[in-house]
This record gives C-alpha cells, structure tokens and sequence, in this order.
C-alpha cells in the first residue's frame, strides 16, 4: 500500500523520468507529441481531471494537475503513463519499462505566488536547458502555444485493437481514417487566474511565457555545449538515440537529490502541511498494522471497512474520505 494523501484543496505537480533518464520521449517527433496529446485528451475526460499546465522533455515530464477525486487521480495517472509507454514502445521497437518507477506526486498550495513560481518552473523547462528561445518554439508536447495565444491542442490517437480485430476477418482492415481520433487537451486556468476574461488569461500566461524566454539560466550537464559561452539562441533537440542506435541517456540520474513534500508558500504553511503528512502517514501505518494483524488472525483477506484508515487515503482501490 501507498501512503499517499490526496487532499481535494489543493493541485498536484507529476514529475515523472524515463527508465535509467533514457531520452525515449523523442521531442522531434511530431506524431509521437500528437499521441501524448490524445492519450491525455482521453484521460482528462475519462477521469474529469483537470489539466492546468504540462511539458515534456526527452527523459521526463512535467504536470500540473486537480482531480475530483483521489481513485480517479490514480486511475488517471495510470491511464496516462500506460498509453504513453505503449505509443514509445511502438515507435522505437522496444519492449518493457519507459518509465522509471513511480511518479513523484507533490502537493501544490493553490495560492497565487506558490501557482506563479510552478507554473514558470514547468514551462521553462526547453529555455533552461537551452533547447528553444521561446517555450511556444519547443516542438515538444507542451500547453505552452494554448497559454500564450489559445491555440487548440489536439490530439490523435488510433485504435489498435479495432484494427488488430478487422484484420482477422475476410475483408481485411478499412482505411487508417476510420481508426483514428483527435480528441483536444482542454488546460483549465490557474485557480488563481480563473475570473479572468479570455483576452486577460493569455496576456498574464504571454507575460510569464516571454520572461522565461529571455531567461538565461546556466544550461544544465546534460547539454551538449561544453561552455555556456557558446550556447546559440536555439540549440538543436538532442537525438532520442545516439549513433549506435540505443536510446540516448541524459544527466545522472542517481546524483539527484530528494523531491519536496510539498510546495508552499512560505516556510510556515511548508511545516504545517507536513505536519498534517507525518500526522496522516502515522495514523496510516497504524491502520496497515491493524489490517495485517486480522489478515493473520482469520487467515485471509480482511474487509477494509473493519479497519479505519485516515480521510483522503488510497486503500486496496479506493479512498477513504469520511473525514477532513
């Protein structure tokens, strides 16, 4: 079991890396961004999650995230990852893991300047490492283009089983046309933005969009300039594999040092939500202890509801919220 706690007052930032920080996520490829884009599109609308900012790179990606529920937050994710996973593992051949382990899920406290500061974080991610001028340049899947000017990002995807069934029978599978869809990512605006007209939301997005763009932070290790001196306007996306034809590999992933609990505003509100997490992650070790020990006692599975978990917990595929 995982204790993780979703509460419904705040927004969640998904950081999520390739296995072993593999560049699998080939951001030249325009019809692997378009797939991205469509798987979710599905996802967003299956599960009602809302989408409010994402950005991927060649080894990770970035996401912010709300979701009505926590089982459906989950479900989202896995959805999410799983369709990713499959759409690079057709591309390049492979087989296996893409991604490599779970995700970091943090919470995000949704006041202005906290929202502001993650927002910049996540979209500046291409001009950081030098690979655009601008974020809306990055080719990329990214909500960068419908931030700065509303431009619709639509997706395509393809049913693979319904054209793996029709190919079995007589007549053969029908045109490629009647397989695929173009369902649309809808960004939600930051909560902190969302009484804002339609003209105001993409000026104050343009605002933070064209800062990060003359921006110009130290490239990280993993750029392919040897001085900073000599890093051009736009370098070239780094190849998804390198000459021997294995995916290339960015950065050392194991020198990373540990993600934050939570994103807050000020150190105060830091320590009051993690003392809510060390409270809810005590209490939910208890209840773990409490089930292990009637699973012993009846020799079997024990039903959850004979044990209390904490609100807002995933337990053995749901949720307990009964209380705040």
């Amino acid at each position: 079991m995982c204790r993780r706690r979703y509460a419904p007052d705040v927004l969640f930032e998904v950081m999520q890396r390739t296995n072993r920080g593999e560049c699998l996520l080939d951001c030249n490829d325009e019809s692997l961004r378009d797939e991205i884009n469509g798987v979710l599109a599905v996802g967003q609308e299956r599960f009602g999650v809302k989408v409010y900012a994402y950005h991927f790179m060649a080894n990770h990606y970035h996401g912010l995230f709300g979701a009505p529920t926590p089982q459906k937050f989950a479900d989202f994710l896995c959805h999410f990852h799983a369709g990713v996973a499959r759409a690079v593992n057709r591309r390049l051949d492979l087989h296996g893991h893409v991604w490599g382990g779970r995700a970091h899920v943090i919470p995000v406290i949704p006041d202005e300047a906290t929202l502001i500061d993650r927002l910049r974080y996540i979209m500046g991610q291409a001009t950081k490492a030098g690979l655009s001028a601008h974020p809306c340049e990055f080719p990329g899947a990214s909500s960068a283009r419908w931030m700065a000017a509303g431009e619709p990002i639509v997706g395509a995807l393809t049913d693979w089983t319904a054209r793996c069934r029709d190919q079995r029978l007589k007549a053969g599978p029908g045109p490629e046309s009647d397989y695929q869809t173009t369902p649309t990512v809808h960004i939600r605006p930051l909560p902190c933005w969302a009484d804002l007209r339609d003209d105001e939301l993409h000026a104050a997005y343009r605002d933070q969009l064209d800062d990060l763009a003359t921006t110009r932070a130290k490239a990280p290790s993993c750029q392919i300039v040897e001085d900073i001196g000599e890093l051009t306007e736009r370098a070239p996306v780094p190849a998804a594999v390198d000459d021997a034809g294995r995916p290339r590999v960015v950065g050392d992933v194991r020198s990373r040092g540990p993600m934050p609990r939570v994103f807050a505003p000020s150190e105060a509100t830091r320590k009051e939500f993690e003392a809510v997490l060390d409270a809810f992650e005590e209490e939910y070790d208890l209840a773990r202890l409490a089930l292990n020990r009637q699973a012993k006692r009846v020799g079997g599975v024990v039903r959850l509801r004979l044990v209390r978990f904490p609100a807002y917990a995933l337990v053995g595929g749901g949720v307990r919220a009964g209380r705040a």
